[in-house]
């Protein structure tokens, strides 16, 4: 059988065979790859979330007076790497309440741990450029001396602002 017809679709990555120029000492091939499409290749094998551990890595826990820890841990976004090697402490102040969410940001080429006040609802963030991760919220009533564990809800496990990241792939003799 004759193949009839043929058209190119995507695909790779592919050897290059060819140097196109240098960059700051290092070669740039003909069929070199840019970050979102080794993104693209890892999104389809891991879903976007905190990587499941049981240490409980990016977890969010009292520290000291009205400070909360975001533990350190590795997370998924859109195939893209977020991890964090040192706790992160944020100190809030009572009558608020509060987001703790990692942060990938494409444009500014960054991923950070933040949290906002009063958020009205509007987090997580999922745009082009911009993918939210919600950890926790925690509610400082007014007139707090300190938090506690009662005051933080952890969203690690919610999939609709966080999740747990997990093979795409199916499981042998499914």
């Amino acid at each position: 059988m004759a193949i009839i017809a043929s058209e190119k679709i995507g695909g790779g990555p592919f050897d290059s065979l060819n140097v196109v120029e240098v960059v700051n000492g290092f070669p740039r091939g003909d069929r070199a790859v840019d970050a979102a499409f080794v993104a693209s290749m890892i999104s389809s094998f891991i879903s976007d979330g905190v990587c499941p551990d049981p240490e409980g890595r990016f977890c969010v826990t009292p520290s000291d007076d009205l400070s909360v820890a975001v533990d350190v841990g590795c997370a998924w976004a859109r195939g893209y790497m977020i991890t964090s090697s040192a706790p992160v402490t944020f100190s809030l102040e009572p009558g608020h309440t509060y987001t703790i969410f990692l942060r990938q940001n494409l444009s500014e080429r960054s991923c950070s741990v933040m949290v906002y006040a009063d958020d009205n609802g509007w987090l997580p963030v999922r745009s082009r450029a911009v993918f939210d991760l919600v950890l926790a919220k925690v509610t400082v009533p007014s007139g707090a001396a300190s938090i506690n564990h009662d005051m933080i809800s952890d969203e690690r496990s919610n999939p609709d602002v966080c999740g747990y990241a997990a093979c795409r792939l199916p499981l042998s003799g499914s």
